[in-house]
């Protein structure tokens, strides 16, 4: 250990062929399993930020990057790798920030500079982690959320802007590039999945592209040795088409190309299985059954929705048992008396059942409730939860595992349905950092959506019993989808069955109890 951090200390190239990384089957040295232009990448970067640390930049001289790669490249781990080193070893102290697009994503670049300084302890011992920054000899990285407010006044030596293709504002981007100039010799990194085309962010990758300071790569699609090409095809046939090129084949796309987020035979099956199946709202719970219930609050131009459902073993299959919209305005906003009022006649009525709240604006109502029955707080718009949800709720309805009776959800409308079932249908995916999540279109509304998605979300997870899993992707079957003109990408039955989250071969009889 002793040897490899003398080694370390001497410079960049010494570290990289020291440091540890976390490889399978077994950790081993960066250098050593390293793919050619991984190394391409460290011989673009480490003399730009040798010169930083010596203040030997010259007019002319590459300060900036713009790497642009498909998921799974190890953009990220790149970068912690060196920013651990300038923190334990710059000979003299840095100020640098890394600011992502989200607080997940920021806390992604810190969990993989910490796992590394693990593998290396020579590295941990002098590092210390804290909540939103990182400190060794070397200096200090401040790891900023481009969702939080704009940073002025950020003087620093690195700068690297982590995931810019997901950043909703531009503002951070703007704060961090006119103070760059502040320090001479300033390094400033971006590394990022393609984006979409007519964007600020795709505005700067032309700049880039056209300026002699600026080194830019953009990765032709998949080049990491260590991905397992069975498993890049299936995620080519299980993912949307703008998601796989986007993401897995690194292609600039056109916002115009969204993806519907079900299909239009998905969403009819499902409400067909409830009409034949006689469901409808129902007035009381049932005894021994569980209930969730799903509030989402939109007092004036969003709407309130509200949502009670269950999870059937004999069916495999989560069913909706009320759903209530309300519109407010800003003349009229729905108050939160009104949504009191409805969770204490759900609880009379279901026999207190496990609330699940976004708690923006609800945050009183979840405290007064949280001590009298099961309460989960549940992001809805934001994190990876976002994404977790809009996972499930589509893998439920795609497998007909969400039934739910014609007109669910029904509000007035001008000449066109407006229920649950229309509302889905008017969804789209937006990509984020994690995958995706779905969104409404101008006009329309998702809140319905919402509701129901939080509470199906712990109905098919709650009342599981075994190890839990990733969620597999289910592509809903586009062939009669009149606004889809994509080729059919329908799973075949078998993969159909399962319930997101849960291992396969978990299984339920007809009487409830678990399959062994």
């Amino acid at each position: 250990m002793a040897l490899a951090e003398r080694s370390a200390a001497k410079g960049l190239y010494p570290y990289l062929r020291e440091v540890v990384i976390n490889r399978l089957p077994e950790p081993r040295p960066f250098w050593a399993v390293s793919d050619p232009w991984q190394r391409d990448r460290c011989t673009e970067l480490v003399p730009a930020l040798q010169r930083m640390i010596d203040g030997t930049r010259r007019h002319g001289d590459v300060d900036s990057f713009f790497f642009t790669f498909p998921r799974g490249h190890d953009k990220t781990g790149l970068i912690g790798r060196m920013l651990n080193w300038l923190l334990c070893f710059s000979p003299r102290r840095l100020d640098m920030a890394c600011a992502a697009a989200d607080t997940d994503q920021a806390g992604l670049l810190m969990e993989s500079m910490l796992v590394e300084s693990r593998l290396n302890p020579w590295l941990g011992a002098r590092l210390h982690f804290g909540t939103d920054r990182v400190t060794g000899k070397g200096g200090l990285l401040r790891v900023l959320s481009a969702d939080a407010p704009t940073s002025y006044g950020l003087n620093c030596d690195v700068i690297v802007a982590d995931e810019l293709t997901h950043w909703k504002k531009q503002d951070l981007w703007g704060a961090l590039w006119t103070g760059r100039r502040k320090r001479p010799g300033a390094v400033f990194i971006v590394i990022t999945n393609a984006g979409l085309k007519g964007s600020w962010q795709e505005e700067v990758l032309r700049a880039a592209r056209t300026d002699p300071t600026w080194c830019v790569f953009e990765s032709p699609g998949w080049l990491a040795g260590w991905m397992d090409k069975t498993a890049l095809l299936r995620d080519e046939r299980l993912l949307p088409p703008i998601l796989v090129r986007r993401v897995l084949k690194n292609e600039w796309v056109d916002p115009a190309e969204e993806a519907g987020y079900l299909s239009r035979s998905d969403v009819l099956a499902c409400e067909a299985l409830g009409r034949d199946g006689g469901l409808g709202p129902q007035d009381q719970g049932r005894p021994g059954v569980h209930y969730f219930a799903g509030i989402d609050y939109g007092p004036k131009r969003d709407r309130t929705a509200l949502a009670v459902l269950h999870f059937d073993p004999k069916e495999g299959r989560v069913v909706l048992d009320g759903l209530d919209v309300w519109q407010g305005s800003p003349e009229a906003p729905v108050a939160v008396q009104r949504v009191d009022d409805w969770i204490q006649d759900l609880n009379r009525r279901f026999t207190n059942p496990t609330l699940v709240i976004d708690p923006y604006q609800m945050e009183g109502t979840i405290q007064k409730y949280e001590i009298r029955q099961p309460v989960k707080r549940f992001e809805a718009r934001g994190g990876k939860s976002n994404y977790e949800m809009a996972q499930c709720l589509r893998t439920l309805v795609a497998n007909r595992q969400l039934v739910w009776w014609p007109g669910a959800g029904t509000l007035p409308a001008d000449g066109e349905t407006d229920d649950f079932s229309s509302e889905l249908l008017r969804l789209v995916i937006r990509p984020t950092t994690y995958g995706y999540r779905f969104d409404h279109t101008v006009k329309f509304h998702d809140d319905r959506a919402v509701a129901v998605g939080m509470a199906a979300y712990h109905a098919a997870t709650d009342l599981r019993t075994g190890l839990w899993v990733k969620p597999s992707l289910v592509v809903p079957d586009p062939a009669d989808n009149p606004f889809d003109r994509r080729p059919s990408t329908a799973i075949p039955a078998v993969e159909r069955r399962n319930i997101w989250g849960v291992r396969p071969e978990t299984n339920w009889d007809r009487t409830g109890d678990r399959r062994r």
